[in-house]
């Protein structure tokens, strides 16, 4: 992990991008148990944060093994490290509004839904990085859109929207229609999936957790290009880069529009805008 961060930093370097990268083992980070916060460990390490994002440093931090206060070594998820950075950056004055904080969580798939996806994503050829990569027609999973969470202190939130998906990127066609009735989501992981953070139950809830608690939006999507396999001339669309890139009003009034993925949000937001 430290070898790829140091690679990713590399990278964003090379690019002209002002970048460093935290190992919070090598930091001393330390946990009071499973993605809790031993505020004692990471206070200094907080206002490092803040202070460079108040100077345009992009800080690059990557999951780590780290001690812990109850069970002595604790996997410190990457899900976790940004449900401290949003807390981080509203508590750090670095925004007006928690509203005005958006979390991208990126997956192999596009987002959060009802049952595991069977074939979501058409072959590609790994040779050739311009393959257009697809929504295969035949998938019957269906992609939840919008999540609603509760204002705190309650821990429900609720499916308010969901789409089966064709296999398509413009955003004008990509959608066959919204499920009237938003189906109940059951959270499984997929057998050929070792993951050791917990897999998608534990990411919506660190998810849930950072609408709930921080007040932040999170949006949920495939990372890399993603264009019509049928029509290679297609426009090709980065939702990640779309959701992250957009004007901020603009995502707060109409964000499950503007990406194909999942966003969760806080109840009080959402009211607002309907």
């Amino acid at each position: 992990m430290r070898e790829l961060n140091g690679l990713v930093v590399s990278a964003l370097r090379e690019r002209g991008i002002d970048a460093v990268g935290i190992s919070p083992s090598l930091e001393g980070w330390k946990t009071r148990g499973v993605g809790v916060e031993d505020e004692t460990s990471t206070s200094g390490r907080q206002s490092a944060v803040v202070d460079r994002a108040r100077r345009g440093v992009v800080t690059v931090i990557h999951g780590d093994v780290v001690f812990d206060e109850k069970q002595g070594t604790s996997v410190l998820s990457g899900d976790d490290i940004v449900r401290w950075c949003a807390r981080w950056v509203v508590d750090g004055g670095l925004v007006d509004s928690a509203e005005r904080v958006r979390c991208v969580f990126l997956s192999d798939v596009f987002g959060v839904y009802d049952a595991a996806p069977t074939c979501s994503l058409l072959p590609r050829d790994d040779e050739d990085l311009t393959t257009p990569i697809g929504v295969a027609e035949e998938e019957t999973a269906t992609l939840i859109r919008e999540i609603i969470v509760e204002d705190a202190p309650s821990e429900s939130w609720t499916c308010v929207s969901a789409a089966r998906l064709r296999n398509v990127a413009h955003p004008s066609r990509r959608i066959d229609a919204d499920v009237p009735e938003p189906p109940r989501i059951n959270l499984t992981l997929s057998s050929d999936v070792d993951d050791v953070t917990g897999g998608v139950a534990t990411k919506l809830a660190c998810a849930v957790s950072i609408a709930r608690d921080v007040g932040a939006t999170v949006y949920i999507t495939r990372a890399g290009d993603v264009a019509d396999e049928r029509d290679a001339s297609s426009t090709r669309t980065n939702h990640a880069f779309a959701i992250m890139s957009a004007p901020i009003d603009d995502v707060s009034d109409d964000s499950p529009n503007m990406f194909l993925g999942t966003v969760v949000r806080r109840a009080a937001r959402h009211r607002a805008i309907g």
